[in-house]
């Protein structure tokens, strides 16, 4: 990564008095990512899987600051240990299917945002996080054109260690925040969907579903809270097969 940032600029930010920059910089990153699965087969209608996998996403500079000192902040990659372990299945004769799922995230150096400055907002790296949970799905399809479906997930995602600091309206002076045991912005406890269609002969079909999530906060300080959505879906038409 090659970047040049030039900013000119009547508001001061604390560098310069008019608030103008210009900076340069680059990275290079190379990074193998391992993986590992195994799946067990009990028959043909059966497997139970796991899998260990690492994840990776590259460091970068703050090409959205404004300051010089902003802008000369680099952060780290992030990196994560992927586990998961599920079961796939069907039943009475491949017309109804369960699948569970469990999985855990162990996150390092998570890339996240942090007001370094009133009004200079810069990415940086929480120490360790961590997301834990699991999924559920059960599904019938008749022969005579009838589907029927339910599933549920249930999910924690929170900062294991991460510093930062915030900035009070009018105030001068930075104010310390420990996000350690904080959840992830927009991430709910739950999720859930209800669903049925059916398929006519002629062409004609119909689906309904009901789906939703339990309610989120929408930053990381959890200080805010948007509420539980449900959402039903109705749709109504035809296909030529």
């Amino acid at each position: 990564l090659d970047w040049q940032q030039q900013q000119q600029s009547g508001f001061p930010n604390g560098q310069k008095p008019d608030g103008s920059f210009s900076y340069s910089g680059d990275r290079s990153e190379a990074h193998v990512l391992p993986k590992a699965a195994l799946a067990y087969h009990f028959d043909d209608e059966r497997m139970l899987y796991g899998s260990v996998t690492q994840g990776y996403r590259a460091g970068g500079l703050n090409a959205n600051a404004t300051s010089q000192a902003s802008a000369e902040l680099e952060y780290d990659a992030e990196y994560t240990w992927n586990y998961e372990l599920g079961l796939r299945s069907l039943w009475i004769e491949r017309a109804v299917a369960f699948n569970l799922t469990g999985f855990y995230t162990d996150w390092r150096d998570q890339q996240v945002f942090t007001e370094r400055l009133p009004n200079d907002v810069v990415e940086t790296n929480a120490a360790r996080s961590h997301v834990m949970g699991a999924e559920a799905e059960l599904r019938y399809r008749s022969h005579n054109g009838v589907g029927l479906w339910a599933n549920t997930g249930v999910i924690e995602a929170e900062y294991d260690e991460r510093l930062g600091q915030e900035y009070a309206p009018g105030s001068p002076t930075p104010t310390s925040v420990d996000y350690a045991g904080k959840r992830f912005a927009h991430i709910p406890n739950f999720t859930w969907a209800l669903g049925g269609a059916y398929l006519h002969t002629s062409g004609m079909f119909t689906r309904a579903d009901v789906h939703g999530h339990s309610a989120t906060y929408v930053d990381d300080k959890n200080a805010n809270r948007a509420d539980a959505v449900a959402l039903f879906d109705l749709r109504v038409g035809y296909t030529d097969t």
